[in-house]
Order: structure tokens, then C-alpha cells, then sequence
């Protein structure tokens, strides 16, 4: 019986990063080139940048943070399916939450500024809570503001 021929890989998913936060950026794609059916094929730091990017390079996924300097994420993905209706979209936002928090903002002040509803902000701070270990929501608070400092 003769043997079958190995079927062939599948292409790499392709990704753009679009986060106004070079460090975001470079760490995000350090960890995806990692993985061996992802490649980062570009990065933006704004929403014409990204909308550019995304039309030279046609990636299949682009992930994007929900808040960007001068713009907002949610207003991007929605520009990028008009004009690429076959990529699909990662909005990143449990960091946002995380550094809204450490930049004093309140549930309600930061689901109107990433809009989203308070419920599901609280929701993104409780599995925040979780995956830190934190005993309460003021070690929490505490920790994303140490982060925010760190990281400004």
C-alpha cells in the first residue's frame, strides 16, 4: 500500500498590531512570533496608519486597542470591514480596563471612555482580580497603578 502524501501546512495566520504604545506593540508580537502558524506581518500606532497598513498587507486578523491616541479602536475595526470585510478583528481591551483603573478612572468612567457597558467592565476587573491572585479590589487598584508608573 503506498503512503499518502503529507498533506501541506496551512499559511501562517497573518496579523497587523495596532496599539499606540510601542512597548504594547513589540511585546505583543514577541509573544505571537512564538507561535508557529502566526505571523506578525505589521504594526500601527493610529488609525490612518492602521487603515494604511491594513490595505497594503491584508492580514487575516488585526488586533487593536480599543483606546488610540486621536481616535478610537471600536471606529477602526468598523472602517476596516468596509474595506476588508475577510479580516477579522481582536479588540484588546483587558489591559485597557487594567490601565484605566491605575490612571484612577472609575467602572463608569472607563465604559464610557472604551465603550463599553459597566457591567462588562466589571466583569474584565474581576477576571483581572483572578489573574493576579489579588485578595481585593484595592490590592488591585493598587497594583495597576504601580504598573501605570512603570509603564508611562
Amino acid at each position: 500500500m503506498p503512503d499518502k502524501p503529507a498533506a501541506a501546512a496551512a499559511p501562517p495566520i497573518r496579523v497587523l498590531i495596532v496599539d499606540d504604545h510601542p512597548v504594547t506593540r513589540e511585546g505583543l508580537a514577541i509573544r505571537l512570533s512564538r507561535e508557529p502558524d502566526i505571523r506578525v506581518c505589521g504594526e500601527a500606532a493610529d488609525i490612518p496608519e492602521g487603515i494604511l497598513r491594513a490595505t497594503e498587507i491584508a492580514p487575516d486578523v488585526v488586533i487593536v486597542d480599543v483606546s488610540l491616541k486621536g481616535g478610537d479602536g471600536i471606529e477602526l475595526v468598523k472602517r476596516l470591514r468596509a474595506r476588508l470585510p475577510a479580516a477579522r478583528a481582536l479588540v484588546w481591551s483587558k489591559l485597557e480596563v487594567f490601565r484605566l483603573l491605575g490612571e484612577g478612572l472609575s467602572t463608569n468612567e472607563i465604559a464610557g471612555q472604551i465603550h463599553l457597558s459597566p457591567k462588562t467592565v466589571e466583569t474584565y476587573r474581576a477576571r483581572i482580580r483572578a489573574k493576579l491572585g489579588a485578595d481585593s479590589g484595592s490590592e488591585v487598584l493598587r497594583q495597576a497603578i504601580r504598573w501605570v508608573i512603570e509603564n508611562s
